[in-house]
């Protein structure tokens, strides 16, 4: 009997920190930005000559920066969201409600490629489904130590179905 050693599995905790950190940054500095803005609000400039820089005060240049902070937060947390966040909460319905497809077989042409913008990809297939894992994904660590994972392995794969090639793998095991 072979024993099955999971490469990957679906973790939605850490997931969720690697995909919600850029959203976190992105509102911390929107309250920098909004302490920053009411700090300058209270701030008293003294009448020293020199600190008007083209007709500012300090405090002005002060609050436009603080703003400029809260704007650049509001504006690009949202895209960042349904970047990031909602492709997280998809994958993780659908993983709890057992809504994804299983395939083993045989890991059939096995190779290392680069896609259009530079990224390192390990493409295979198992029987007719292709598959690629790109560098950023948390099973290309396990996958890219040739030693288990490599052709005619034996892989247990569960995926969520797509078209293209870049299937999310929820849990990848192979044989010993």
């Amino acid at each position: 009997m072979k024993h099955l050693y999971t490469a990957y599995e679906f973790d939605s905790f850490a997931e969720a920190i690697s995909n919600f950190i850029p959203i976190l940054i992105l509102v911390l500095l929107g309250l920098v930005g909004l302490g920053i803005y009411l700090y300058s609000k209270q701030y008293i400039d003294p009448d020293i000559p020199g600190l008007d820089l083209e007709g500012y005060t300090y405090q002005t240049r002060q609050m436009r920066a603080g703003i400029f902070l809260i704007a650049i937060s509001c504006l690009v947390t949202p895209f960042v969201f349904f970047g990031f966040g909602l492709d997280y909460m998809r994958t993780t319905v659908l993983y709890r409600n057992r809504n994804f497809n299983i395939i083993e077989g045989k890991i059939q042409l096995l190779r290392d490629s680069l896609d259009r913008e530079g990224n390192v990809l390990v493409l295979f297939s198992i029987d007719t489904v292709r598959f690629e894992i790109a560098h950023y994904d948390q099973a290309y660590k396990e996958v890219r130590d040739r030693k288990l994972f490599r052709d005619s392995s034996i892989a247990h794969i569960s995926y969520l179905p797509s078209e293209e090639d870049d299937k999310r793998i929820l849990k990848l095991e192979i044989k010993l």
